[in-house]
């Protein structure tokens, strides 16, 4: 998984949950100033923090969400699934 789609992913699970970027700064043990540009492109945070989200978020969030952030449908690419191919 690409770390645009990790990105991705916090956005779209915090935007889901509905959380405040304080509240989830807050669940990953980091610095709110870590955070403040969540929801823009130019927010580049460290490995290390991107951890942190990962250590808080649903791993099956994590996995199944696809890369627009819809946490109900698996991207087919996630999933490594052919879908050319016939059964």
């Amino acid at each position: 998984m690409s770390i645009d789609a990790n990105l991705n992913r916090i956005r779209a699970w915090r935007h889901h949950k509905g959380f405040a970027i304080y509240r989830l700064a807050t669940m990953a043990g980091v610095n709110e100033a870590a955070i403040r540009k969540i929801d823009s492109p130019e927010w580049n945070p460290t490995a290390n923090t991107i951890r942190k989200f990962e250590a808080v978020i649903p791993a099956d969030f994590m996995t199944a969400a696809n890369d627009t952030g819809c946490p109900d449908q698996a991207a087919k690419a996630d999933r490594g699934d052919d879908q050319t191919r016939a059964a």
